[in-house]
C-alpha cells in the first residue's frame, strides 16, 4: 500500500483506471523508461489544499523559453505487494502521486510568487512539461514517479 496520505474518491480512481496511460511523447532528459501522459488524470484531481494550482491559468511554453523547475513526487513498492493488489494498481498509484505532486506544486508557487498586489500585474503558470509519469524497475521494487515542469510568467 501507498505511504502517501491521499484520499481519492472511487469515482476519480474509476476515471483514471478507465483511461489508458499512454506514452505519446519523447522522454524528457534524464527520465528512465517511457513516460506516461498524466495530463488527463491530473485534470480530475483537484485538491482543495491547492488553490493556486487549481486557479492560476496554465500556458504551454518552450522548455528553453524561461528558467523552469521540474517538480516530482515518487513512491516505491515491493513487486510482491503490487502483484497482490486488485484492480488497476498502476492507475491508483499514479493518481496518488499526482495528488502529492499538486501539493508540492502549491508549496513551490507559494514560495516563488512575485508581489502581485498591483492590479496591472497578472501571474500565469508556464508549463514546460505537462504532467507525466514513469515507472522504474528496481529489481524487487518498482518506483512510480509523477512530475511536471513549470515556470512563472508575469505581465
Amino acid at each position: 500500500m501507498s505511504d502517501l496520505d491521499v484520499n481519492l474518491s472511487q469515482e476519480t480512481l474509476d476515471f483514471i483506471s478507465g483511461r489508458r496511460l499512454t506514452s505519446p511523447r519523447p522522454n524528457p532528459a534524464g527520465t528512465p523508461g517511457d513516460p506516461y501522459d498524466l495530463t488527463a488524470p491530473a485534470s480530475v484531481i483537484v485538491p482543495v489544499a491547492t488553490p493556486l494550482v487549481n486557479e492560476l491559468p496554465r500556458i504551454p511554453v518552450a522548455e528553453t523559453a524561461r528558467e523552469d523547475v521540474c517538480l516530482a513526487a515518487q513512491n516505491t513498492f515491493k513487486k510482491s505487494d503490487l502483484a497482490a493488489e486488485e484492480g488497476d494498481a498502476r492507475a491508483r498509484h499514479f493518481a496518488e502521486l499526482i495528488y502529492a505532486l499538486k501539493l508540492t506544486e502549491q508549496r513551490w508557487l507559494e514560495e516563488h510568487l512575485p508581489d502581485v498586489s498591483q492590479p496591472w500585474k497578472t501571474v500565469r503558470v508556464g508549463v514546460t512539461r505537462d504532467y507525466y509519469g514513469y515507472q522504474e524497475d528496481l529489481g524487487d521494487d518498482l518506483r512510480f514517479t509523477a512530475a511536471v515542469g513549470i515556470c512563472l510568467l508575469t505581465d
